[in-house]
């Protein structure tokens, strides 16, 4: 409901702050119980939202010939399991010149490895939302939820989008079964070694990260291993007389650096499946 949180929330991730010039957000249709839908202008990109109650979301972009769907289901108090697919839509897919096709043509074939995927976008953008949300979610409810049009100042355009759903959450969607709707209806306050445990809250449930981190750790004492290995016999045949110049001494230590930088690789994406801290304050 927020597009304008893109170049804050995920800087240098989805977008970068300085991006943001002053989007304007526009209703095309107006609340009902079944939901709304918006227009996007954010100069050179335009876009539009639409939400279907009670939990389906889905973005239109023009400009990356792309659809994004959106299930956010709530699961309990607090917590929601989200379902996101890219759609291309193949009327708007044609060829785009320059730079804007070098970096739909990357998009598109990081999104064809979906441990790629995973690893290196959906979770990285979701580790910008998680926590922040956590905690924000608990101070609209301590000041009070059904104050939030006095508690929350939000005169522009790029507001639009926020208070429409606010409305219709409290017109239509407050009798939602796990909507909380005091502070001690939440679990209590988790810290970020939690909100952003990626592998509990995906890499468990995920097939395919799963039999990539099944690979990595089967990877690491084998590149270890090698690593050793080769560097053993670079010593026991420079012992044995071999000049430290020469090809077999050369090759078995070229070898043992390279599994060394592998496994210092392999280790360092293994993180990427289990938990990556993400301070928004460091990310400049």
């Amino acid at each position: 409901m927020d597009p304008c949180h893109a170049n804050f929330t995920h800087h240098k991730v989805q977008g970068v702050r300085t991006n943001e010039k002053g989007t304007v957000i526009k209703p095309i249709t107006p609340l009902r119980p079944t939901g709304f839908k918006m227009e996007q202008n954010s100069g050179k990109f335009k876009a539009e939202f639409e939400f279907q109650a009670p939990c389906f979301l889905k973005y239109h972009f023009p400009i990356f010939g792309r659809v994004m769907a959106v299930y956010v289901v709530p699961t309990a108090a607090g917590h929601s399991r989200m379902i996101t697919r890219f759609i291309k839509n193949k009327q708007n897919s044609s060829r785009r010149p320059g730079l804007m096709g070098i970096v739909l043509k990357c998009m598109e074939l990081v999104e064809g490895n979906r441990v790629f995927e995973h690893t290196l976008m959906r979770n990285k953008v979701l580790d910008g939302d998680n926590h922040i949300l956590h905690v924000q979610e608990r101070q609209l409810l301590a000041e009070g939820v059904a104050g939030w049009q006095q508690n929350y100042y939000m005169p522009g355009y790029s507001d639009t989008g926020v208070a429409a759903w606010r409305s219709w959450l409290q017109k239509y969607g407050n009798a939602m079964p796990v909507l909380p709707r005091k502070l001690s209806d939440l679990p209590p306050l988790m810290d970020r070694r939690q909100t952003l445990d990626r592998y509990h809250q995906h890499t468990q449930h995920c097939p395919d990260c799963q039999k990539a981190l099944h690979n990595i750790d089967f990877a690491l004492p084998a590149t270890w291993a090698a690593g050793a290995a080769a560097l053993l016999f670079a010593a026991v045949s420079a012992a044995s007389g071999a000049a430290w110049t020469s090809a077999t001494v050369l090759g078995a230590g070229a070898l043992a650096l390279v599994m060394g930088l592998a496994h210092r690789r392999l280790k360092k994406f293994r993180d990427l499946f289990i938990f990556t801290d993400y301070v928004h304050a460091e990310m400049d």
